[in-house]
Formats: structure tokens, sequence, C-alpha cells
């Protein structure tokens, strides 16, 4: 038994001997679930989410592929004559200053991926510096010469040179047989110490001649004003030849312009719908018969016959225990129809991209023709691929990604429209293009059944045989015959041809409206839908909340306001009337602007006051001072408050005292009108009227100012995170209590 109380020891060992309850790794039941259900769901979890991480990550590397390529080519033509300017006083080190917004490792991982596959005749060796590697001057030259040597072959010898001496990598780099190119990438930039980058500048471009050294500097701060220019003197500056390249980014929503942070709303999203939905399970697989008729599948049966239907044919009295009404032929029956809801599904979203593909091409067309096409959302340019070629030699998959605007985010909105036609502009799309259409001349006529033709034609023989393309084909064939006869013989009969080229026209104009309504009708109208897709479920707020910290300051109400800058139609059911009958006295009571303005700020909404403090902070802003200032104006707001309440209160209690003077007493009370006179013994006092303030600070000295604290911390970071999710701040990694405004002119 060990002492633990023994004086003469100063340390004890305690074997570590295991949890004593035993981890279970398996996802949680939920309820309705079928038998293993959590192991289907979690395995069509993993191949879904697979897939889709796949196509982001090709997705996102297009995007940055130019900004790569640009970042790679400057690194190769580093030292290149065409790049270096003559009759310098002093020679320059070639610097690289990306700007990523984001702070996407992805764009840096592409960089460095062309990098080190590219040219074999003259590798690049990149190494990597941190700030937390460069305390000082020495750890810096340390960790660079290190990095590089470690990286290239390198054999050990003697040396008499200490580790961080830059005649090391000089001898190494001397002795190479191909000469690399030599990269440094600093990460995190703005953390560096600003004198110790000076110094290693300096350094390496007293050895440029023999260390062709390239920086690759890393930036996550604003283009404008740059940081190198506000954290260095010229005097550094001068000894650099900088180019500066800016990632491309996007301000989303939130405001988190990261594509991490992208990839982890879309995994949470797939996790919510496999690990909240038991119909998950039937993603990619149908259980077996024998699995569905186990009894711990029961309720999973009853939840699928509900969603199938079946009960208002089959289930008149069967009981929820009667496995017997469960016979082989209805679990056939309802496997068969799960399989034929699975297939109609994915013929459904084959169909739905293929309205967003035809549409796309129709407004190509009219904009070669010189129409303005289908409006400014589809694109003010044709694609940059011809009409028509981008159905030839293609797989159905590659189809959206042959362009260089796919990627816009009007596409997208584009497509999101069609997936809610009902509430978007993809109805007035649908009519727009039939209108348009309607106006073809004849030759355009011609040129357009001929691209469509050779379109669908050009589809992939499985995409046409489940999506039975065969009649359309055939159909649009026939019209493009009609439509050389009748332009041919436009010559002799000239009436005639052009009659039947306007009946035709308009044939194919609505023929074009009506297919298209059809293939693009809502994906909630399939049978088991929810399997498949999330439609416009809601995705909980909490879960992109950028702090652990807030989840669990902000309570019920805060989170419901949150919700409601989401969802916007909600809120109106939620504005007090105070709002309305303020606006009316705000017009009525007139504050001087100098001397109110302080005062009238605890009116406004806790977003607003801390907006207002935004409005009068530098370009980084201190989280502590920015607290202290709003927790200033709640506290004025907290003092108005029982302010207002007292006199409220003192109103209501000279109301019923008046009430209670008029009213006449029960036995026979005089009806002299004359004041009853009290003399100084009595029970009754003279109503003072208390000092307000003196009132209110007694009040507040018996509040609990520990609550009152809590409150104040938790309506910050509500606060706080709205203004995020709006995009005014942007977080830093220089100082962790800063942030850095992306507004700095508000209309007023």
């Amino acid at each position: 038994m060990v002492n633990l109380d023994d004086t003469n020891e100063s340390v004890f060992y305690i074997p570590f001997e295991g949890s004593d309850e035993e981890q279970n790794n398996q996802p949680e039941e939920i309820e309705y679930d079928v038998l293993d259900g959590s192991a289907m769901r979690w395995d069509a979890y993993k191949a879904t989410w697979t897939k889709c991480l796949n196509r982001v990550q090709n997705l996102v590397h297009a995007l940055y592929e130019p900004a790569v390529a640009q970042v790679v080519e400057r690194v190769q033509l580093a030292y290149e004559s065409d790049g270096v300017l003559p009759a310098l006083p002093h020679p320059e080190l070639p610097a690289i200053a990306v700007t990523n917004p984001s702070s996407d490792t992805a764009f840096l991982s592409s960089v460095i991926s062309d990098l080190c596959n590219g040219d074999q005749d003259h590798p690049h060796l990149v190494t990597h510096l941190y700030p937390s590697a460069c305390p000082n001057l020495t750890s810096a030259m340390a960790s660079i010469i290190s990095g590089f040597i470690s990286s290239g072959s390198y054999k050990t010898s003697a040396r008499s040179l200490a580790s961080y001496d830059i005649n090391v990598l000089k001898a190494w780099y001397i002795a190479q047989d191909t000469k690399p190119r030599l990269v440094l990438l600093l990460h995190d930039f703005e953390q560096f110490d600003p004198g110790v980058v000076q110094d290693l500048i300096y350094i390496c471009s007293l050895h440029i001649s023999q260390v062709p050294l390239v920086l690759l500097i890393s930036l996550s701060s604003p283009q404008s004003p740059s940081y190198l220019h506000v954290a260095y003197p010229r005097a550094t500056l001068k000894l650099l030849r900088l180019h500066r390249i800016v990632a491309p980014t996007q301000y989303a929503t939130r405001f988190n312009p990261s594509v991490d942070a992208i990839l982890s709303i879309l995994q949470l999203a797939h996790l919510k719908h496999f690990l909240s939905n038991p119909l998950a399970a039937l993603v990619q697989t149908t259980p077996s018969t024998k699995a569905l008729r186990n009894p711990s599948s029961s309720a999973f049966l009853k939840l699928l016959s509900a969603t199938l239907s079946f009960n208002d044919t089959n289930s008149e009295g069967s009981s929820d225990g009667d496995e017997a009404f469960w016979n082989t032929k209805i679990l056939s029956d309802a496997i068969k129809r799960v399989n034929n809801a699975r297939t109609e599904f994915r013929d459904r979203a084959r169909e739905m991209r293929l309205g967003f593909l035809l549409l796309q091409l129709v407004h190509d067309f009219l904009l070669q023709r010189g129409y303005k096409g289908l409006g400014l959302h589809w694109g003010a340019h044709p694609s940059t691929a011809p009409v028509g070629a981008v159905a030839v030699g293609l797989s159905f998959g590659e189809r959206q990604s042959s362009t260089s605007n796919s990627s816009s985010p009007t596409y997208l909105q584009n497509f999101i429209n069609l997936l809610q036609r009902e509430q978007s502009q993809a109805l007035k799309d649908f009519r727009y293009a039939r209108t348009l259409l309607r106006k073809l001349k004849p030759e355009e006529l011609r040129s357009f059944l001929e691209i469509l033709v050779g379109y669908f034609k050009g589809l992939p023989e499985k995409i046409a045989e489940e999506l039975d393309m065969t009649d359309t084909i055939s159909k649009l064939e026939g019209w493009q015959m009609e439509a050389e006869e009748a332009f041919e013989g436009s010559d002799a009969e000239s009436e005639t041809g052009e009659v039947e080229m306007k009946n035709l026209t308009e044939k194919l104009a609505e023929w074009m409206f009506d297919y298209l309504s059809e293939i693009t009708a809502p994906l909630e109208d399939s049978t088991l839908w929810d399997v498949w897709y999330t439609g416009m479920a809601p995705f909980p707020s909490e879960v992109c909340v950028p702090s652990l910290l807030a989840q669990r300051l902000i309570n019920s109400t805060y989170r419901l306001s949150i919700l409601q800058f989401v969802h916007p139609s909600s809120l109106v059911s939620y504005v007090p009337e105070t709002l309305f009958r303020r606006h009316v006295e705000d017009n009525v009571t007139h504050i001087s602007d100098d001397e109110e303005e302080d005062v009238s700020l605890w009116r406004l909404p806790d977003t607003s006051i801390l907006f207002h403090r935004y409005l009068d902070s530098g370009k980084i802003i201190n989280v502590y001072d920015w607290f202290e200032s709003f927790h200033g104006v709640l506290g004025t707001q907290r003092r108005e408050k029982a302010k207002n309440e007292a006199k409220a209160a003192m109103k209501a209690k000279e109301k019923r005292g008046r009430r209670k003077s008029a009213s006449p007493r029960k036995n026979g009370a005089s009806k002299s009108k004359s004041p009853v006179k009290h003399n100084g013994k009595g029970k009754s006092k003279a109503k003072e009227v208390p000092d307000d303030e003196e009132e209110v600070e007694a009040e507040a000295g018996g509040d609990d100012e520990e609550a009152w604290k809590i409150v104040v911390q938790a309506r910050f970071i509500r606060a706080l995170h709205e203004l995020d999710f709006m995009g005014f701040v942007k977080h830093t990694r220089r100082k962790p209590d800063h942030v850095l405004r992306t507004v700095f002119e508000a209309p007023d």
C-alpha cells in the first residue's frame, strides 16, 4: 500500500490500470432504428462523405490553380535575368507575399505540391519556418540550415562551423550536383518577431550569389495596408524584390471564408443526416428480409410502413407486435419499393442537373446570336467552350466543370434556384427562355436544333438509357428534318416555308418549357426523398458558433436571437411594440447630438451598441477594451431602466391613491368635497417623491453583481458573434485578444 503522507518520498508512481468503464465505440442507437442500423448508417456516411470530400477538393484545387501557377512561376523565374533589374546598388532577395485571408492550408499545400513535383532538372527544396521556432536569430538560422540540409542529400562530416552559420548552408549548396531552388516558407508571418526577421533578411541578402534563396511569405492580414509596409522599415524592404499574390477567397455569409470551415460545415450536415435519421440506413443498400423480420427492427418497419403509405391498405387489424403481419410477400414488396425509390431519386437528381445544363446551353446560344440571354445571373458572356462542344466526349459529371465560369457563385445560385424553383427565379427563367426561343429566326432555329440534337446524342450511353432519352432524341431529330425541308423550300414557296418555320419554332419553345418543368420537378415529390436529400431542413446554428465559451454562456433566449438573424421571416413576430413607440418618441424628442450621443446609445440593441464602439476604434480592436466600453453602456442602460421602473411604480401608486380617495365611504360617507385634514400623529403620511438617483443606487446595490457580470459577458459574446457572422470582424493569429476591422466607413 502506497503511503501518500510519507514526507520522505517526493514522487509516487501509480500505474495506469485502465478505465473502470468500458468504452463503447459504436454509434449511439436512435429511435425507430433497424437491426445493425448504426453500422449501416455509418458505412453509408463514410462512403457519401468521401465522395463529397473528393468533389469539394477537386473544386478547390481548380479555384486555386491560377494563383498557384502564378506563385510557382514567380519562384522559377526568381533568378532569371529577365526578372532582375541591372545596375542595382545591392542585390535583392526575391520574396513572394501571398495574402490568404482565409488562412486556408489547402492553398499552401497546393503550392508546395506543385513545387516539389515540378521540374526534375531543377528541383525545389522547401523549408518551413514557424514563429515558435524563431524566438531569436540563432534559433531561426539553425532551423533554416537544418531544414534545407536534411531535405537534400547530405553526408555528415566533421566541421568546425556552428549549426547556425550560413556558411554551412553555402558549403552544402556548392557540394550539390543538381542545384536546387531553395524556397523558405514563412508560416503565419504576422506572428514573427520583426527584429528577428529583419536580421534574417539582411544575412540572406548578403549571400544571394552563393545561396539563391526565395522567400515565400504567408500573410493572413488584409492586403491594404500591407503588413510588411506597416511593421518593417524601408531599410529592410529595399533588400527585397517583392511580388504580391492574393489567394482566391470570398466572404461567406458567416464570414469564415476558409475551405476548412466549409468542409467542417458540410461534414456536420452529413453527420446530422446520417446519425439522426433512421431511414438513412437505406442510402446505399436495403436490409435483407431476415434483418427486417428481426424483432429489433419492428419500430423501423413501422416507420417505413408509414412513409411508404402501407398502412392505408395493408395495416388494418394489425398490431405493432404482430410478426405474422409482416409476411414474406409484404417484406419483399417493401424492399422492392425501396430499391425503386432509390433508382427514381438518382434519376431525378440527374434530370435536375440536365435541366441546369440545358438552361446554360440556351443562355450561351442566345448570347452568341446577339440576344441578351436569360439574364446577368447566368453570366454576361458565353462559356469559354463552344456551345454544344461540351456534349461530345465528356462524361456527364464533367460538364459542370468544363468551363471557367462554372465555379462562379451565380452559377451555384442558379442551381439552388432549380432545387427551390417554386420560391425562386427558376420559373421566370423557364418562361423567359420560352419567349426568347419563339423569336428565333429560321437560320437560328436550324442551328439550335443541330446543337440540341448533338447535345443529347453526346450523353453517355448509360445515362441516356437510364433517363430514357430515346423518344426525346427522336422527336428533336424529326423537328430537325422538318426545319431543313422547310428552310430549303422557303425560296419557292416563301410564305408556306415561313409559316412552317414559325410553327416549328412555337413547338420547340413550348416543348422546351414543358420539358424543363418536367425534369426539374421538386425532389421532395419523390418517394423516400428524405433518405437521400436534406431538402430545406434547418441546420442548427449552434454547431457553427466559433467559441465553445459562447455555447456555455449563451442561453436559449440569446440563441433564439441568432436564429432570427438566420431566418429573418421569423423576426417579425418578435419585434416589440416599444420599438414603434420609440420611433415616434424619437421624432418628438430632440436630443443634442454632441451632449446626448452616449446617453441615447443605451437605447439601441446590443449589436448596435457594439457596432458604434466598433466604428470608434482603430484598425485593430482590443477585445478587452471593447468589452469594457460595452459594459459601460450596459451600466447606463441598467440605471436608466431602473429609473424608468421607479417612476412607473411611483405613478402607479399615485393613481391607486387618487382612486382610493375618490371612492365614496361605505357607511354614509359625507358628500363634502373639502379635503380631510389629518394631524401629524395619524397613520396617513405625506407622499414624498424619493430621489431617483438614491433609489436606483439602493436597488442596484442589492442586485447580485456576479450574476450581472455573467449576463453582460453573455450579451457581449452574442453581439460579437453576430458582428462576426455578418462579416464585420476578422480574427488574427498575431494576438489572440485582438480582432481586425473589415469595414472602415459606414453610411449615415
